[in-house]
């Protein structure tokens, strides 16, 4: 007990003591320091092509594109180039690969603006900033044939020969869905009578 009241007794000494040291003037702190992000950074392909591939798969859930069966981004600093590569299902059409193309250029634009902010994001009316300064080529190819289906080359700074509006081609494609499901017959198996 008389440890206990000692203890006490200290640590109440000790807090008046460490109350003293407190300063009667604030520090004054810079609220918005000056930040200009740098002329020259270096971007990461790898995640470039990871934060792209997310962006699409955040698109209702990847299903407007789902005939694209694989994808892989990649470029150079040094040449100044992104090159998207692509596989589709047997049977899609070189539209279907321009809608895709079209929602990708925009996710890596924007994925690109998350690495050097120098970079505007892309919109339903501009791709954005990134192929401004980085050329592009795209190809996609037919995964049971190799057949190229859709091919893209936009050097650096050109107009992209695509709409940028992507969400024009999904509300059409949940349109589409929604018309589909209306007139399907399933069967007391499950699977499809009819889907006139």
């Amino acid at each position: 007990m008389r440890m206990t009241v000692k203890s006490a007794i200290c640590c109440l000494a000790a807090a008046f003591l460490f109350a003293g040291c407190v300063p009667k003037e604030a520090t004054p702190i810079a609220a918005n320091p000056d930040f200009v992000p740098g002329e020259n950074i270096e971007m990461d392909f790898i995640q470039l092509h990871n934060d792209a591939l997310e962006y699409m798969a955040s698109i209702e859930d990847g299903e407007p594109y789902v005939f694209v069966s694989n994808v892989d981004i990649s470029g150079s600093g040094e040449t100044k180039e992104i090159i998207i590569n692509a596989s589709v299902a047997d049977g899609t059409t070189e539209e279907d690969c321009r809608q895709f193309a079209s929602a990708i250029l925009r996710q890596i634009s924007d994925a690109a603006s998350m690495q050097d902010p120098n970079f505007e994001t892309g919109s339903s009316e501009s791709f954005g900033g990134v192929f401004n300064s980085y050329k592009v080529h795209m190809t996609v190819l037919n995964d049971k044939d190799n057949s190229v289906v859709y091919e893209l080359e936009v050097p650096a700074g050109e107009k992209i020969p695509l709409d940028p509006d992507y969400e024009k081609y999904v509300e059409e494609w949940l349109h589409n869905q929604e018309v589909y499901q209306e007139h399907v017959v399933y069967g007391l198996d499950g699977k499809i009578v009819s889907d006139d």
